[in-house]
């Protein structure tokens, strides 16, 4: 997150600790919600899957779930 997005401070405290609770609190069947500037997203979150080929600097992305 620094070095790729040089998030910092807060910023990166925050974002540190989405990534956590995505990993480790969030359950399949929770529903979430997800703003977007003015958009709001509701969805039931699948299982977790970890996908090793995204695990770069470029991508990133390796920690997923499916939402419906």
């Amino acid at each position: 997150m620094r070095n790729v997005y040089h998030y910092s401070g807060t910023k990166l405290g925050n974002a540190l600790g989405a990534i956590w609770t995505f990993v480790n609190t969030i359950e399949q069947g929770d529903i979430v919600l997800v703003r977007n500037g003015a958009w709001l997203s509701i969805g039931i979150i699948g299982p977790y899957r970890y996908a090793k080929h995204l695990n770069n600097d470029i991508d990133g992305f390796c920690h997923q779930r499916s939402v419906e």
